[in-house]
């Protein structure tokens, strides 16, 4: 059934950023308000040098900065002048919130969400912050004690949180990538088609790995089709290993249009990032998942490893990863394809579609509360 629409003219707030997985599913959000409030006007928030200024934008969004930088992995020098940033990007939150007055802000994690939803905490405005790693991050366990409620999207975060004003309710996802797993797509010409991507700057140790594994795939090499985003800094290298090995495919720097590219994919090879798992089960992909070795708190390996023991995708860590190894289980699909299937049952089974869904109807629910 398709949702009311409501016309109240107002501004929300979507605060966070510094990686995809802090923005996308703000992004998705943001579609779905504009989507059901047609006179909301959803503002994102952020800082000037993230991949929000850029992606924001694009994506039809007013964007505002403030002036913050992260503690977590800095040198002494970076951690003294970020502490001393922090006030003033508190009071740089403050200004910010008068100027749009919002009826809520919700953070989506990442360094610049905490001055600016603890902000709305000391200026009353309802909050709420979405976690989306099993493990969750610095800025947001500090903000738990202050906010309204906090959405997660693994049951195993529950237990780092007060149990009062946690909810689970998924990760949200762009609407036409859900659309992309709506059906598992057939072997097109025998071939399997293999996405590889890490990230928007690409994955060096898994672009190597690729490269290395192609002769071991030689014998292979007309049941394969790659699609693989390169980033930018190795793409020509990549582009010649390929042709030296004797192999064709899709790269490119960086993707565009993934949800069409996830509809034809039968595996994917990529990290372990919060908003890469909630895509992948959003569309039910099995993956190869290689867990970024130095993310916070090892917050991937633990996001692949809920995936693993569900039957949903492999893990390969970091250090284990060769040429030879990702042969090997490369060639196990191509031997028994069928296993892609069963994959795909169970990595939908663990997909919430329904989280962008889920996560309005708890906003809603902390707005009405705090407005009577």
């Amino acid at each position: 059934m398709e949702p009311t629409c409501i016309y109240l003219p107002s501004n929300f707030v979507i605060a966070g950023g510094g990686t995809g997985g802090h923005i996308y599913p703000g992004i998705a959000l943001a579609q779905e308000i504009r989507r059901r409030f047609r006179e909301w006007e959803v503002i994102f928030v952020g800082t000037e040098k993230g991949l929000e200024a850029k992606i924001v934008p694009r994506e039809g969004f007013p964007f505002r900065v403030i002036d913050v930088t992260g503690l977590k992995r800095a040198t002494f020098l970076q951690t003294v002048k970020s502490c001393w940033k922090l006030p003033r990007s508190f009071f740089q939150a403050i200004r910010l919130l008068k100027e749009l007055n919002p009826v809520g802000v919700l953070g989506t994690g990442g360094y610049a969400s905490g001055p600016v939803v603890y902000a709305a905490y000391f200026m009353r405005i309802p909050t709420m912050i979405l976690e989306p790693n099993v493990y969750p991050g610095l800025t947001n366990r500090l903000l738990s004690k202050s906010v309204d409620k906090i959405a997660i999207c693994f049951p195993e975060t529950e237990k780092f949180f007060p149990k009062g004003k946690t909810v689970l309710t998924g990760n949200p996802v762009r609407q036409e990538i859900i659309r992309a797993g709506e059906t598992f797509p057939p072997l097109k010409d025998g071939k399997l088609h293999i996405l590889i991507f890490g990230g928007s700057q690409g994955a060096h140790k898994i672009n190597m790995a690729v490269l290395e594994a192609l002769p071991y795939l030689a014998p292979w090499k007309n049941f394969i089709h790659f699609i693989h985003q390169t980033g930018e800094a190795d793409f020509d290298q990549v582009v010649e290993g390929y042709h030296l090995a004797g192999f064709s495919g899709e790269l490119q720097k960086y993707i565009d249009a993934i949800p069409q590219v996830y509809a034809r994919t039968h595996l994917v090879i990529c990290r372990a990032g919060a908003t890469t798992i909630a895509e992948l089960t959003a569309c039910g992909k099995p993956a190869i998942l290689v867990p970024y070795p130095y993310a916070v708190y090892n917050h991937q390996e633990l996001n692949a490893r809920s995936l693993a023991a569900a039957g949903a995708a492999e893990v390969i860590l970091n250090q284990d990863l060769s040429g030879k190894v990702l042969a090997e289980h490369l060639i196990a699909f191509i031997k028994n394809p069928e296993k892609l299937n069963d994959m795909h049952i169970r990595s939908k089974a663990l997909g919430r579609v329904d989280a962008t869904e889920r996560l309005l109807k708890e906003i809603i629910n902390i707005l009405e509360m705090k407005s009577v």
